[in-house]
């Protein structure tokens, strides 16, 4: 016999169903496989002879279960209610911010946002002319091309050539 079907049959022996014959009990004393499934084969019953089953009773609550009516499924949204929670959360907290951020700004009666109007990085040159304001940019090139120690006159705007005032020109606007 094989060691499954001796495996097999030990529940059947337990609840005396079924018998060992002289080679099964040959075959359990050299087996130490079949040896352990024994043991635990045998513990268990006599842990369920232990046990006290009331069998109308579990019946009756088997039965009253089925009887009720099943309950809503829960389990999806159990499992996209907390992602879409953190979702709404972090929308919620981006948009906050956003108001916080635009809470200074004007708007009209329609609720439009007025443009916000920087103020000039140096006021003193908004009253110039664009003309003026090349020949104060070419004066600051002559100065750091002499030097920032040296003592000699800047050069006046019209003192400037075509070429040095599209030079400043262009290093100014590549900064």
């Amino acid at each position: 016999m094989s060691c499954d079907e001796m495996i097999d049959r030990m529940p059947l022996v337990l609840a005396h169903r079924d018998t060992w014959r002289d080679e099964d009990w040959a075959h359990l004393r050299s087996c130490d496989e079949c040896a352990e499934s024994w043991r635990i084969t045998s513990a268990g019953a006599r842990v369920a002879a232990t046990v006290r089953v009331d069998a109308t009773a579990i019946s009756a609550a088997v039965s009253a279960r089925l009887a009720a009516p099943e309950p809503a499924p829960r389990i999806v949204w159990q499992r996209i209610a907390w992602p879409v929670a953190i979702a709404a959360a972090f929308v919620l907290v981006a948009y906050s911010a956003m108001v916080r951020r635009d809470a200074n700004v004007p708007a009209d009666e329609n609720g439009a946002v007025a443009t916000i109007q920087r103020a000039p990085l140096f006021p003193e040159l908004e009253p110039l002319s664009e003309p003026a304001l090349r020949v104060l940019l070419a004066s600051v090139e002559a100065t750091d091309t002499v030097g920032a120690s040296s003592t000699a006159e800047l050069p006046r705007l019209g003192d400037l050539t075509e070429s040095q005032l599209e030079q400043l020109l262009i290093t100014v606007e590549s900064e």
